[in-house]
């Protein structure tokens, strides 16, 4: 079943009012947001008004966390599912299942972000390719704390080569490594540098070739204990359920009320966990004004979890070969 999964970055804006061409205008010129025809100037308008009005009645109803306009205030939700979310994660995964060691005694709390192994927050633009930026980064994070090798690496490689991915309408994090492993390791973004569209394939012959010293390990569905236990050893590709409200995430505990939505349509990657508050962090790839600072806190919950995050979750654990 093809999977598409793909965002945006979002940004958070601070001041604006809930009515008035002042507001779009400030917006438009912020965003360097530019219209074809004036008709599309004016639905953008409508969009942005609408959108405004929304995320003050919702941050009016709840407190946990606040949401806030950011450069994709001019669109609907409609416009957004057809250019940047997906529609499903479905794909089976073939990793071999990550069990823990009986030796191994998870920390309290832990942070890849804070301790220092996290590259700085990516955006992936106006393309579909948050599953190669959630693979990437756990590589990178991989590469660094176990080899010592602190690289930006190439998302671009994986959109335009990994034919069993969709480029910038979706992909899937396991078939992304399962690609790297194939080709012995990806190669630095200095070389194959991020363009937010697909390309024709390019082959390099200078892949680093510790990225390619793991062994994929799925964590199985609805277990929060054993996502605790695996981060330990490396930061985690994830997938959500991306509604209104995570889309204009701009701070605070992220838990909307009512039931989750099953389908998973956007990647992430989780980066640490909060014992001492019961809480995930996650690295989005919608840029540093998305949420705090390009991160998301949510709630540890039983079961899919907030977001649906417990239902899909890969990583690359780090194997010399």
């Amino acid at each position: 079943m093809k999977i598409l999964i793909g965002l945006f970055c979002l940004s958070s804006i601070h001041g604006f009012s809930m009515s008035g061409g002042n507001d779009f205008f400030s917006f438009t010129t912020k965003y360097k947001k530019e219209y074809h025809t004036e008709t599309d100037r004016y639905h953008a308008y409508l969009n942005f008004q609408t959108n405004m009005e929304t995320i003050h009645h919702k941050n009016k109803r709840q407190t946990k966390y606040r949401l806030g306009p950011n450069q994709f205030s001019d669109q609907n939700m409609d416009m957004i599912h057809r250019q940047i979310l997906s529609n499903d994660f479905t794909k089976p995964i073939t990793s071999v299942p990550y069990t823990p060691r009986l030796s191994f005694v998870k920390e309290k709390n832990i942070d890849w972000e804070k301790r220092g192994y996290v590259q700085p927050i990516k955006n992936q633009g106006n393309c579909g390719s948050c599953w190669a930026f959630s693979t990437i980064s756990a590589i990178e994070t991989m590469v660094h704390y176990y080899v010592n090798k602190e690289i930006e690496l190439s998302e671009q490689q994986l959109i335009d080569c990994s034919d069993q991915n969709y480029g910038c309408n979706g992909g899937w994090m396991h078939t992304a490594l399962d690609y790297i492993k194939e080709q012995g390791g990806v190669v630095s973004a200095s070389v194959y540098p991020y363009k937010s569209f697909q390309q024709t394939c390019e082959e390099f012959p200078q892949k680093i070739k510790e990225t390619s010293w793991f062994q994929p390990l799925f964590i199985p569905p609805n277990s929060p204990e054993l996502l605790k236990n695996a981060l330990v050893l490396n930061s985690i590709c994830v997938a959500v359920h991306a509604d209104f409200d995570f889309v204009f995430y701009e701070e605070g505990i992220f838990e909307p009320e009512g039931p989750t939505h099953p389908l998973l349509n956007h990647a992430v990657v989780l980066i640490g966990y909060d014992s001492d508050h019961e809480l995930w962090r996650i690295r989005n790839s919608w840029g540093e004004t998305w949420g705090e600072q390009g991160y998301m806190r949510l709630p540890i919950r039983e079961g899919k979890g907030v977001a649906g995050i417990h239902s899909y979750a890969i990583f690359p654990m780090f194997q010399h070969s």
